[in-house]
Order: structure tokens, then C-alpha cells, then sequence
């Protein structure tokens, strides 16, 4: 007895199930993921000073990046509740009270308050190989104090003029400076 004829059309849609179901992913790899966030009591929007250093540490790509903090602080601009602008750390200037810190590839180690106070002590991981996402912590400090963290990953990037780059910053810069301060919501009831 032969067994039942087999549509093509039945056949074809069995062996594309697998491959259409990814098909929604395949665009996220350009997407940030930002896996946690932190907010101290004392962060209050528009409280920074209007014009906050950036400190740029870790490598995101495997061939070193010129002017690394021009371009993290760049595509950082604009994108915060509030008037904040950025500008790239000034090599040989003193810490200033306010700074924020990003630090690519860093290790298991880095707590939000490490990358604050004892920043020096952090040695980043080598970078992810190319067209892999890069793992990014970043802080809004205070002196030694962290006052809003975040900590995830950037889309993959072929390097800093990338839109999947500069986009992931913008969003870790939103998290940074959020409208308000969600230690502070009031329950109306």
C-alpha cells in the first residue's frame, strides 16, 4: 500500500516553521538591551550640572577606537529628561564632583558604586569578536556614589558611527537621566 500523497505546500510550510519563527529576532540584534537599572534617593532630574564629563573606559570593538569619548559623549547628547549636555574626559583634568562613567566589556565585578569610586580597579574584558552584541555598564556618579546605573548590552556594531551604536548609547543616556526618580512614585489610593 503507498502511503497518502503529501501536499508540496504542506511539506514546504513544515520545513519554513522553524526558520519563520526566528524571524522576529533577526532584527534585535541591533536593538540595546539594558538589563538593570538603579536609582539612588538622592537622584533628582536637572540636578547634575549642565555640562557633565564622560569617562570612557573598555574597548567596544576589536580595533581600537580614536577619540572614544568624543564620539560615546556625542551620541549621548540629546538624549536625557533635562538640560544635561556632555563632553569627553579631559586627560590630566581632576575628577569632578559629577561625571558619568561607561565602561564596555566590563567585568562580573563591576558593581554600579565600583564604577564610581574605585574605577581604576575594574579591568574590562577583552572585546566581543565583530558582529556581537557589547556588554556595557555605565553610571551617573556622584563623587563615589552611584546615583542611577545601568548595566546591559549594545546592539552589535561595526563601530562608533554605527546607528545600533550610537542608538544603544542614546538609550543607556535616557536611563541614566529619567524624567524622574522612581523611588519616588506616591500611590494615590
Amino acid at each position: 500500500m503507498l502511503p497518502a500523497p503529501v501536499s508540496v505546500m504542506t511539506k514546504t510550510r513544515t520545513n519554513l516553521l522553524p526558520i519563520l519563527s526566528l524571524l522576529p529576532l533577526i532584527g534585535c540584534t541591533g536593538a540595546p538591551i539594558i538589563n538593570t537599572t538603579s536609582y539612588e534617593a538622592g537622584y533628582m532630574p536637572g540636578s547634575p550640572p549642565p555640562v557633565v564629563p564622560v569617562i570612557v573606559r573598555g574597548e567596544p570593538f576589536s580595533t581600537p577606537t580614536p577619540d572614544l569619548s568624543a564620539k560615546v559623549a556625542g551620541a549621548m547628547q540629546g538624549a536625557t529628561f533635562g538640560p544635561v549636555s556632555f563632553m569627553p574626559e579631559l586627560p590630566g583634568a581632576p575628577r569632578t564632583v559629577d561625571r558619568v562613567v561607561v565602561l564596555f566589556n566590563p567585568p562580573r565585578n563591576a558593581a554600579d558604586q565600583l564604577l564610581c569610586a574605585s574605577l581604576a580597579n575594574l579591568t574590562p574584558r577583552p572585546p566581543a569578536p565583530p558582529g556581537s552584541r557589547i556588554p556595557l555598564s555605565a553610571a551617573l556618579c556622584r563623587g563615589d556614589v552611584a546615583l542611577t546605573a545601568a548595566d546591559g548590552m549594545l546592539g552589535a556594531a561595526a563601530g562608533p558611527q554605527d546607528l545600533a551604536f550610537r542608538n544603544g548609547l542614546a538609550q543607556f543616556s535616557l536611563a541614566l537621566f529619567p524624567g524622574y526618580n522612581p523611588n519616588f512614585q506616591f500611590d494615590h489610593d
